[in-house]
């Protein structure tokens, strides 16, 4: 997770352990991470935000696919429950992304 993220050892395994102390999972020291339910619920809470803003992005907005995933990207941790809901009905309650991926249903 330290390359991945750029940050120091310290700082991802605190962060692991931060997301151990929220129920994402279980941090065991100096082995990794265990992802728990709850992780795996955020994580399909995430996965369908950034699907459905990347779909609106491209379908409604006319932006390319790229820019579209990369808006969505910045977008998904900022935007409402709400708004999500409301652009997956303007776009027609998708089913699929525009890179063909299956949209999860909500959590």
């Amino acid at each position: 997770m330290a390359e991945v993220r750029k940050i120091s050892r310290p700082a991802a395994q605190a962060h692991l352990k931060k997301l151990s102390s929220r129920g994402m999972g279980r941090y065991f020291r100096n082995k990794g991470f265990a992802i728990g339910e709850g992780g795996r619920a955020y994580c399909r809470h995430l996965i369908r935000k950034h699907r459905i803003l990347e779909t609106y992005l491209c379908r409604v907005l006319g932006l390319p696919l790229e820019k579209a995933c990369e808006e969505a990207h910045n977008l998904q941790y900022h935007a409402s429950e709400e708004l999500v809901e409301r652009l997956c009905e303007v776009s027609g309650n998708p089913s699929r992304c525009p890179h063909g991926l299956e949209i999860p249903g909500r959590v």
